[in-house]
């Protein structure tokens, strides 16, 4: 990967089964680049929507076997400064950035939540190197959901007052009470 385009291009990953999903992290294994500030890595929902997860980052410093996750809580990417395995939230140092076909063109969502409308089906990673002089692999990557449970038609409200707990039940669920004098052992 040096001026062009990674292979495969784009690398793909298939997401089935997710419902209710709150969040979104891409995490890349085994990130080794001469320049990583070359590096343009653009994720691809299967709605088509788009974000930049970093472009024109990492400065000149030369990273080996990285491990990067990107996430809207995660900290800033450095631009002059060597990239470090940690969390980032996306974001990019260059003006107009444009990937090589057929990765779509900008506009770019600014945070990764706006791609969860619907999180099932075909993901895809696109990575280009934009300069000459430096190249680089990405051993895997990975998507990481994070998802509320639905509701059960059950709302559980307890009280605790001294030795005593009471509960109101609305809807149908199960509730099991129990006390410990030491946490180590239970009674219900």
């Amino acid at each position: 990967l040096d001026y062009s385009q990674a292979a495969p291009y784009p690398a793909e990953l298939v997401v089935s089964g997710v419902s209710n999903a709150q969040q979104l992290a891409v995490e890349l294994h085994g990130l080794s680049h001469e320049v990583p500030a070359d590096l343009d890595l653009l994720l691809v929902a299967p709605t088509g929507a788009a974000v930049l997860l970093m472009s024109s980052a990492g400065n000149y410093f030369q990273v080996e076997n990285l491990n990067l996750a990107f996430a809207d809580f995660g900290v800033e990417l450095p631009s002059f400064l060597a990239l470090e395995s940690s969390v980032y939230r996306p974001g990019s140092y260059s003006g107009a950035v444009s990937l090589p076909p057929p990765a779509p063109s900008q506009p770019y969502a600014a945070q990764l939540n706006e791609l969860l409308a619907e999180p099932n089906g075909v993901w895809r990673l696109y990575a280009a190197d934009a300069f000459w002089g430096g190249a680089g692999h990405l051993a895997s990557w990975a998507l990481h959901f994070t998802s509320t449970p639905p509701a059960v038609g059950a709302a559980v409200k307890l009280q605790a007052s001294g030795q005593e707990v009471s509960w109101q039940q609305t809807g149908s669920a199960w509730v099991t009470l129990q006390r410990s004098q030491d946490l180590l052992t239970w009674q219900t």
